[in-house]
């Protein structure tokens, strides 16, 4: 999943954009989020330099945007439709560790939605994935799309980053699985395991 954001500060700024779509499924959820802020009390909700990067405005916001409960609601509700059985669900997002998985943490705990199925969550940060068998190489969104060859159409927006990190998770579980000397696909059928080598 992707969230874009009003700024950097994960405690500080609010999420404009979610995307979230299970591997190797059609379905996505992806909307525009209206912050919950006073608009009479603040000149604008997206700074410029937001809006130069991802293209999204306050127009886009105040006329498409939803709340943000409502956002972090629908995303849940999308998971719970995708997801059997009661084992762990493995939430992927790049940087998520400094960026994404913390706007998320913050609004499950703002909104109380911890009596949900939140304690199933694991999360898988590829930027630490790529950190594991590429060392110092920059690993960047934007960098790793153009080493693997993956097309991202729509770059700074979040269902264009969802689907081109998906491509780009299985070449990292690949190159991972041959760094550690297993079959290609290892890691992308246990992700338990990178959960724990990313964390160690």
């Amino acid at each position: 999943f992707d969230f874009e954001t009003t700024g950097l500060n994960p405690f500080h700024n609010d999420i404009i954009e979610v995307a979230i779509k299970k591997n190797g499924v059609d379905e996505f959820y992806e909307t525009l989020i209206k912050p919950d802020i006073d608009i009479k009390e603040k000149l604008y909700i997206v700074s410029t330099r937001v809006v130069e990067i991802t293209g999204i405005t306050d127009r886009m916001l105040l006329k498409k945007g939803i709340p943000t409960q409502a956002a972090i609601k629908f995303m849940l509700d999308y998971i719970e439709r995708q997801v059997d059985g009661r084992g762990p669900i493995y939430l992927v997002a790049h940087n998520g560790s400094s960026f994404d998985f913390l706007f998320f943490k913050r609004y499950l705990k703002q909104f109380d939605l911890t009596n949900r199925i939140i304690n199933r969550f694991r999360y898988i940060d590829t930027v630490h994935l790529a950190k594991l068998f590429m060392g110092d190489e920059r690993v960047n969104q934007p960098k790793l799309c153009k080493q693997y060859g993956v097309v991202n159409e729509k770059e700074h927006r979040s269902l264009g980053d969802v689907t081109s990190l998906e491509q780009i998770y299985k070449y990292l579980c690949m190159g991972y699985s041959v760094y550690m000397g297993k079959e290609d696909d290892y890691y992308y059928h246990h992700p338990e395991e990178i959960v724990e080598d990313t964390f160690a």
